[in-house]
C-alpha cells in the first residue's frame, strides 16, 4: 500500500524561500518526494479549503513540514493525532533507507 503523506503550505513554499543550506536541503527534499509521487511511491493527501485541513490530514499517515514550531511538538502532535510528523528532509532519507520514523 501507497504511504499518504500531507505536505503544508511551508514546505510547497520552501523552493521559494530565502536560499540557506537548510533551505536548499528541505527544497531538494521537497523536489524528491514530488519525484516519489511521480514514480508512484506516495501519494499526497491535499487540501484545497482552509476549513477542510483537519480531515484532509487526518487521512494522512505523515504531515510533512518545514516549520521549527510544529516540529518541535511533533510528539505530542503524533500523539494526540496519530500522524507521523517529520521534515521533508527526513521523510525522504527514511524512504531512501526504506525504514519507518
Amino acid at each position: 500500500m501507497m504511504k499518504r503523506i500531507y505536505l503544508d503550505t511551508c514546505v510547497w513554499c520552501r523552493p521559494f524561500d530565502e536560499p540557506s543550506q537548510r533551505v536548499t536541503e528541505e527544497a531538494g527534499a521537497f523536489f524528491r518526494i514530488l519525484r516519489m509521487v511521480n514514480e508512484g511511491e506516495v501519494v499526497i493527501t491535499s487540501s484545497v479549503v482552509l476549513d477542510d485541513e483537519t480531515d484532509r490530514i487526518s487521512n494522512a499517515e505523515y504531515f510533512i513540514t518545514a516549520d521549527d514550531n510544529i516540529l518541535r511538538k511533533s510528539k505530542d502532535i503524533m500523539r494526540r493525532y496519530k500522524i507521523k510528523v517529520c521534515a521533508p528532509t527526513e521523510f525522504v532519507e527514511s524512504e531512501e533507507r526504506k525504514d519507518d520514523i
